[in-house]
């Protein structure tokens, strides 16, 4: 009764674990998010570690780090800047990284 799984099966059953790993870390991010009374998407999030991490990197970059096309980020940039979270008055939460647990950027 010990049937051994295809290399397709194990990739396809891998993929499920990986996404869903994902899934329940973005809505745990999400619920953090909340919880701190902040402003923030979860993908203007990840924007914006992106350019703290990296400062001056380009739309394409980000996209390729996110995996999101490129106009998805340029929006989260959009909405950053509305809000006030690029440059300095994102230095102002950027405290609250280390409350979400990703600690320094």
């Amino acid at each position: 009764m010990n049937k051994q799984l295809s290399k397709s099966d194990l990739s396809l059953s891998f993929g499920r674990s990986i996404n869903e790993l994902r899934m329940a870390f973005r809505k745990h991010m999400q619920g953090k998010i909340r919880s701190l009374d902040l402003h923030l998407t979860f993908e203007m999030l990840e924007v914006m570690l992106c350019l703290w991490r990296q400062d001056g990197v380009n739309q394409q970059v980000i996209a390729d780090i996110t995996l999101r096309d490129k106009s998805a980020g340029g929006r989260c940039e959009g909405q950053a800047e509305q809000a006030d979270l690029s440059d300095a008055g994102g230095a102002a939460i950027a405290g609250d990284f280390t409350a979400l647990g990703i600690g320094d950027v």
